[in-house]
């Protein structure tokens, strides 16, 4: 049951493509999608579900790494809904900062929207009311072995953490939250690529996917402002040329 109402998206709210890059923690999106974004000829904006942790500042520091990140609760669904409603509609974000270290917020970001909006995220394909933002899900299917081994590598080199730390959170949480919500998951992605592979196929096999869809969606963008500006075309009289409405 999803904890979160469907939220409708009509197509006169998309100005923009979405695009989410979704798999297991440590799976290597941020990877992924960092190489892709470096091998565009052209503008695109990026946003990770990540920086919509809630803030535990008011907890003590020992406490704050008990809570459960990856379960939906521990993300501000409302807030993500808002912001990628204004980036589909072509509006820029002051998303939020998060220190993963001190599991709070220290400040903000703003995101702009561009030609094309990728969004990485554990739990994106998960919650219900996250999915009809995406023009095109693509996850990425590593093994869990291989991700914990990239998570272990991550969280003490970047998070400060103690092996101790990881494989007990590891076992109590981020394993059973991935057998119940990520792994389901896939089966809504409308691409599926093998985390194994060396990252500059994955780029290819993306861009692959992206280039026929942005082409697609600018030419169906086009044609919309083609028809509304033909609104304001005034039918000629027989053999005359059409004139502008004032």
């Amino acid at each position: 049951m999803d904890l979160f109402p469907a939220f409708p998206l009509t197509p006169p709210a998309r100005a923009i493509p979405l695009i989410g890059v979704v798999g297991p923690s440590a799976s290597g999106k941020s990877t992924l999608v960092q190489a892709f974004l470096a091998s565009l000829a052209w503008p695109a904006s990026h946003l990770s579900l990540d920086f919509y942790y809630r803030d535990l500042s008011y907890l003590p520091l020992h406490e704050r790494a008990r809570i459960n990140f990856d379960c939906p609760t521990a993300l501000e669904i409302d807030l993500v809904i808002n912001h990628l409603s204004q980036l589909a509609a072509g509006r820029p974000v002051l998303a939020p900062v998060y220190d993963f270290r001190t599991h709070t917020r220290i400040g903000t970001q703003v995101i702009q929207p561009k030609q094309l909006v990728v969004v990485e995220g554990l739990l994106l394909l998960a919650i219900d009311s996250l999915r009809p933002f995406f023009n095109l899900a693509v996850y990425l299917d590593t093994p869990a072995d291989l991700c914990l081994l990239r998570r272990i590598h991550r969280d003490m080199e970047e998070r400060n953490r103690t092996l101790n730390e990881i494989t007990n959170q590891y076992v109590s949480t981020v394993r059973p939250m991935m057998e119940h919500y990520v792994l389901p998951s896939k089966s809504y992605a409308d691409l599926i690529l093998d985390g194994r592979r060396p990252v500059a196929g994955l780029v290819e096999e993306l861009r692959q996917a992206v280039g026929p869809l942005l082409r697609a969606f600018q030419e169906k963008q086009a044609g919309g402002v083609e028809r509304e500006e033909n609104k304001n075309v005034t039918p000629p009289p027989s053999g005359k040329p059409p004139t502008p409405s004032q």
